[in-house]
């Protein structure tokens, strides 16, 4: 359709959190893909570009093709409200979907096989985490036993935004060995996803238990945060090991029955 005007799409300040937007096709080039494909332009251009928290949209009920297209990209339908346009009542469908939502739907959990690949991510992850990994010999150490492990990678575009690397510790049990995930893609849910694609990996070798090694509670906000979603995840505090690091970091031992 090259120099053809198919319709527009938009998006604008509707609150202190939150972009309204629309997509609007001419009537002749509708139901042909060009509303999906306008959608995913809007989005990129709303959540990467501009890093907009919100979008929200509504529209009437029973525009079946509508509702479709923005449920298939990751919309929620949060409500219903009657309006009054054109000179007529009207019943509303409300949809919305976050920034985090939109890039967490677009991150994949690939294992990585090559040992020189495993070494460039984390050494590039942890590179970005100085506030955990600000030690610059046990960093070193974590990439280079990286090399020799189960690993993956939570992969956007090519982009690697966090890994996670397991290593067998007894016949029936293994501990997150490291693990890390980039400070502008946090809350997206990429911990939880690299953390089930580990737990399924131990599940199928009948690991019995998984273990994680963090900083005691209370010593730095960074590890406090860390510990809150190890608990989230299911693990629970075994033991605090005060002498395996050194005084300043004590390690507090979780541990997970994998059922």
């Amino acid at each position: 359709m090259d120099g053809a005007f198919l319709g527009e799409v938009n998006f604008q300040p509707a609150g202190p959190d939150a972009w309204g937007m629309g997509v609007l096709l001419h009537a002749p080039y509708r139901g042909r893909g060009y509303g999906r494909r306008a959608l995913e332009l809007l989005l990129e251009r709303a959540f990467v570009t501009n890093g907009i928290p919100k979008l929200q949209n509504d529209f009437e009920a029973g525009r079946d093709a509508a509702l479709a297209i923005h449920l298939a990209a990751g919309f929620r339908q949060v409500g219903t409200q009657r309006a009054r346009r054109f000179g007529r009542d009207i019943h509303l469908l409300v949809l919305e979907l976050t920034r985090e939502e939109y890039l967490a739907s677009r991150v994949e959990i690939v294992p990585v096989d090559d040992p020189e690949e495993r070494a460039a991510i984390a050494a590039s992850v942890l590179a970005d985490l100085p506030g955990w990994f600000g030690l610059p010999e046990s960093t070193a150490e974590y990439v280079e036993t990286s090399r020799g492990l189960p690993f993956w990678s939570a992969r956007r575009g090519g982009e690697d935004l966090g890994f996670l690397a397991l290593r067998q510790t007894g016949p029936e049990a293994a501990e997150l060995y490291v693990m890390g995930v980039r400070p502008a893609c946090h809350r997206l849910g990429l911990g939880r996803k690299l953390f089930e694609a580990a737990y399924q990996y131990a599940k199928a070798r009948e690991y019995r238990f998984l273990q994680v090694k963090t900083v005691q509670e209370g010593r730095y906000p960074e590890y406090d945060r860390t510990n809150a979603f190890y608990r989230a995840l299911g693990f629970t505090e075994l033991e605090c090991l005060p002498t395996l690091w050194d005084a300043w970091n004590p390690c507090q031992l979780f541990i997970l029955s994998v059922e």
